[in-house]
């Protein structure tokens, strides 16, 4: 970033190819809209490109990136017509939108029944995400798939430590409960036994 804070057009370019990715992965998740999210990333190289002269190296770039990032989102959601950006509902069981993917572990293709179960979970999980207070969702991603330690999310997000953790451990518990209920109600649908049984000793 130092080298871009001197000219090097170069330099900004490699951040570009190095950061792009990872960071669309992360906007995506936030703002919860592939089409939005490329948009977005874009604003915020731009952004960071105008602010390089006033750059100051306290820390990793990944964390000044980041923080840029979760601001510019922050600012994006609070918008007044940010619900009516959103792609609609069907778009979740189309596998070409890259917002409903899932990663496989197994090297077997799955049953189209397996394809459209991951479909629909994946778009629960950004359904849930997507209802997390904004704090909550940015702590949580930027360390669930940023992989930021607590600390480099502190800085991120301007916080302690503490509230960081606190944040992460909430967001958790919002994302397993939702998620537990959700797969309790796909069990009673499908006829599954042992779900169907713990289910039904939640509810008793």
């Amino acid at each position: 970033m130092l080298a871009v804070k001197d000219g090097d057009r170069q330099a900004f370019a490699t951040l570009f190819q190095r950061y792009s990715k990872p960071l669309h992965n992360f906007v995506c998740r936030f703002v919860g809209n592939p089409s939005v999210a490329e948009e977005l990333v874009q604003e915020i190289f731009f952004k960071i490109y105008r602010a390089a002269d006033r750059y100051q190296p306290r820390g990793r770039f990944s964390t000044f990136l980041y923080r840029v990032a979760t601001n510019h989102c922050l600012n994006e959601v609070r918008r007044a017509d940010y619900k009516n950006r959103f792609e609609s509902i069907e778009q979740a069981a189309d596998p070409s939108y890259s917002g409903a993917r899932m990663e496989l572990t197994d090297h077997h293709r799955p049953s189209a029944e397996k394809l459209l179960y991951g479909q629909r979970l994946a778009f629960k999980i950004q359904e849930i995400l997507n209802k997390l207070p904004n704090n909550q969702r940015a702590a949580l991603l930027l360390h669930r798939m940023e992989g930021l330690s607590y600390l480099e999310i502190a800085e991120t997000l301007e916080l302690t430590v503490g509230a960081v953790k606190s944040l992460i451990h909430r967001a958790k518990k919002t994302l397993e409960k939702q998620l537990e209920a959700y797969e309790c109600q796909n069990s009673l649908h499908s006829g599954s036994s042992s779900l169907t049984d713990l289910c039904a000793e939640q509810q008793s």
